[in-house]
């Protein structure tokens, strides 16, 4: 109504105009205006961005063969990432959002990254110098006890304070007194591995009878000022002899910024869910040793540790490492750095198994301004990939650059997120059928941009097919906020549905352990990973409880927009930090983490629940792999780095275990990996046999299982079919035995007599021909229906799709799939 009065008015003024005026008059809208959540955003949906082809890098398909022909050319190379110290001494900068704790004017300060002990500003004329404030910075075993201020003229020294030893958490002012200067060295006492680290301050200087205070509000964070001319001063690289890391990378800590309304205060503990220990854990499956420091290109600090299960297979990635594994014997069968896997030098890889497709998905950055994007054609990890990149800095992100992605998939698509550095965090939706093609190419990248910063956007792992692909992120300590993208995937849109309230929880304190001597970085309150299932979302992260780092995890309702469970993983002396979570089709979750305290080094722990379990309980967390050694990484900003990240997965062979990767320290302050498999089901995985037949679109049809075959459990295990041709008629049929006898230009995988299920269509595109086509079977609704007398507890069933191919190489107008086996369990 009152937009209405706003344009009658205005209609009414232009009728009051002399006609040669009024018809040039336009009657202008009032803005239309959206409600806004609980933390300020903008509730509603609203459109992306489309990028243009420029944007994407052209696709190419990949074997291993090149992959290790370009490991072959860089073994004889150094590992070397620009966000590393490689042996350079240290610089001024100023830290990121996350690490600027305290500030005496603004928000910023200068820092002496990698803590070096000496470190110089020239003036380039005679100054008198008054003095500055000095902080502590990074975590505070790090600080430096004490800086001294050394006064130079032409070279020669001509001045020295006293020790200025007040360096804490709040600033104090250091009063230097130092006259007719034209430089100085700032000296520190060491701390940690021959580094001490500060923060400078509003350093007042007297030049030429004028007064100025240089206070740092004119520069970005993260900015680097040494071989800056900044403020008309010289900004010197460091000169310290500290200890060196010989042969160690850092990569930069995840670049962040301060939560908004009070999201990273600290806030009681919520008193009401701490874990009582009356859940029910998985048990302990199988359990080998992943990507360690030294692989082939994973020498960085800290790994980001991420991996997930597939049929046959455990992918793994770390900085900046690719490692494949048997998943039945450990057996690593894939070793290569990532930059051979990419053709670039990238970090903060994510992966994750789309069970949908029954494919891997591989993302990272490059740390400028692109997202490399990585799509396998089978289930194979070995096998061949889809490779392209995507340019991220562009539009309203253009000088930019993407760091932490993080990395989701449904039906439709495949979905990363990512802060773009210096400010805003951004989405990207990749549409998936042109992926699925006998061609594979890159789908339309829809980016939605300007979104506030909060950590980290978690998109979803999802299971079924909910209306759109659900992202969730922490934007504050009561709250987590829930968005959507909506299809079509070519003009997805993106709907903010609003916050949820949940206990207040703040960020966790850094993990003691046995032998540091610098803290563990247990990062910040930010979401670790999160997955949809069965209507809802669970997510987790790490909080402070009892003044230690603790473990939360969330079930949420994104139709109410409610919390359904809120559980909290602590520990009376241990701190547990870097959590991921997996839920399976019965609504059982496993947690996986690792955990430490000064008289124990990091090992790593899983815990779980099932569904029937009391809301918020978990069983006690069991270690799964003890740590072998002290652990201490001090990076340039003075924190002892682990993390940044881990991830549980859901086995798609029986959609029921779980399997989980993280990190643990080893001997000689290195770091290792270890993935482990939870088990809520005992009975014996399907297994995939037989060889299929290559269809005329050159794919290769592949069977596959969800759930568990159950002559009681009502739960559908559901045995599929992929990449087969696109709207084409197809059906499962099965017998008692195996066999795998020559059958029109493949294989039978079952020996007659067989018994055919209903035809199904594939689906699929909906315009030419390509391998998009899938097929789904419930068996355990066949077995529970009592219709075949066979189908009993303990039988074995041997299975294989078969499909119309009209263009069949071999002129039989067929297609077939693998064989599947399983033992039907009670």
């Amino acid at each position: 109504m009152k937009q209405l009065r706003t344009q009658a008015a205005a209609a009414f003024c232009v009728a009051l105009l002399p006609a040669a005026f009024a018809q040039d008059v336009q009657v202008v809208p009032a803005p239309q205006t959206r409600a806004l959540d609980a933390e300020g955003e903008p509730l509603g949906t609203v459109s992306g961005e489309q990028l243009g082809p420029d944007a994407v890098a052209p696709g190419v398909i990949e074997d291993m063969s090149i992959v290790l022909e370009r490991e072959r050319a860089l073994a004889n190379q150094p590992q070397i990432t620009s966000k590393a110290r490689n042996g350079a001494q240290g610089i001024w900068m100023l830290p990121s959002r996350r690490f600027a704790e305290a500030t005496h004017s603004g928000s910023r300060y200068a820092f002496n990254k990698w803590g070096d002990t000496r470190m110089g500003i020239g003036f380039g004329r005679a100054t008198d110098v008054e003095g500055a404030w000095f902080i502590g910075h990074g975590d505070s075993q790090a600080w430096s006890s004490g800086v001294q201020i050394v006064g130079f003229l032409a070279g020669v020294e001509v001045a020295r304070t006293d020790w200025f030893t007040d360096i804490d958490a709040t600033p104090d002012y250091f009063a230097m007194n130092l006259k007719g200067v034209d430089r100085i060295e700032v000296l520190a006492k060491t701390a940690v591995e021959g580094g001490g680290w500060y923060g400078l301050d509003d350093l007042a200087l007297t030049v030429d009878g004028a007064r100025r205070v240089i206070d740092f509000e004119d520069v970005d964070f993260s900015t680097k000022l040494t071989g800056s001319s900044y403020a008309g001063l010289v900004w010197e690289t460091g000169s310290g002899d500290f200890a060196s890391q010989a042969g160690t990378v850092f990569v930069h800590p995840p670049v962040s910024q301060k939560l908004p309304n009070g999201g990273e205060s600290q806030v009681p503990d919520d008193g009401v869910m701490k874990l009582a220990g009356l859940g029910t854990n998985p048990t302990l499956g199988q359990s080998f040793v992943g990507p360690r420091l030294g692989d082939n290109g994973a020498n960085a600090i800290p790994p980001d540790t991420v991996g997930a299960v597939g049929p046959n297979h455990f992918l793994a990635s770390v900085n900046s490492n690719l490692s494949a594994y048997v998943r039945s014997t450990g057996t690593r069968v894939l070793n290569v750095s990532l930059t051979s896997f990419f053709g670039a030098g990238v970090g903060d890889p994510r992966v994750q198994y789309d069970q949908h497709h029954g494919r891997w998905i591989v993302i990272a950055s490059n740390f400028s301004n692109r997202v490399y994007f990585a799509y396998s054609l089978s289930n194979d990890p070995t096998g061949l990939w889809f490779k392209t990149n995507v340019n991220v800095s562009q539009g309203s992100d253009a000088g930019k650059w993407p760091d932490y992605p993080t990395l989701g998939y449904d039906t439709n698509g495949v979905y990363f997120s990512a802060y773009m550095v210096p400010s805003g965090m951004s989405i990207f939706a990749v549409d998936k059928a042109p992926l699925l093609g006998g061609t594979p190419a890159m789908g339309t990248v829809t980016a939605f941009r300007n979104l506030p910063y909060e950590g980290a956007i978690q998109p979803c792992a999802t299971y079924g097919a909910p209306s759109g692909e659900y992202f969730v992120s922490r934007p504050g300590s009561t709250t987590l906020r829930i968005r959507r993208v909506n299809p079509p995937m070519t003009v997805p849109t993106l709907t903010n549905l609003g916050t949820v309230s949940v206990a207040a929880n703040s960020s966790p304190p850094n993990a003691p352990a046995l032998g540091s001597t610098t803290n563990l970085d247990t990062l910040e309150g930010r979401l670790m990973n999160s997955v949809y299932r069965n209507g809802s979302i669970w997510t987790t992260h790490c909080i402070a409880v009892s003044g230690r780092a603790a473990v939360r995890f969330y079930q949420l309702n994104p139709s109410t927009m409610t919390s359904q469970q809120t559980g909290t993983v602590s520990d009376a002396s241990l701190h547990y930090y870097m959590p991921s979570i997996a839920v399976n089709s019965g609504g059982d979750c496993t947690l996986g983490f690792s955990g430490s305290n000064s008289s124990q080094w990091v090992g790593t722990y899983m815990c779980g629940r099932v569904a029937s379990d009391p809301a918020g309980e978990t069983g006690v967390p069991f270690l799964v792999k003890a740590g072998e050694g002290a652990y201490n990484n001090v990076d340039g900003n003075g924190t002892n780095r682990w993390g940044d990240y881990s991830l549980t997965s859901i086995d798609p062979l029986d959609d029921t275990n779980t399997w989980t990767i993280q990190e643990y320290a080893r001997t000689n302050n290195n770091w290792g990996t270890w993935i482990a498999e939870g088990k809520f089901n005992t009975c014996p995985l399907p297994t995939v046999y037989c060889t299929g037949k290559v269809n005329s679109q050159f794919c290769s049809p592949a069977i596959g299982s969800l759930g568990s075959p159950s002559a009681s459990d009502p739960t559908p295990f559901n045995v599929t079919g992929t990449q087969f041709l696109n709207n084409k008629n197809g059906l499962l049929f099965y017998g008692t035995q195996a066999n795998g006898a020559a059958f029109q230009g493949g294989h039978l995988c079952v020996k007659l007599p067989i018994i055919r299920t209903s035809v199904q269509g594939s689906g699929g595109s909906s315009s030419g021909t390509d391998c998009s086509g899938t097929y789904s079977y419930d068996f355990n609704a066949l077995i529970q229906g009592g219709t075949d007398p066979n189908l009993v507890p303990g039988a074995d069933v041997y299975t294989q799709y078969w499909a119309r191919d009209p263009a069949d190489f071999a002129g039989f107008n067929t297609s077939l799939s693998e064989g599947l086996s399983f033992n039907i369990c009670p």
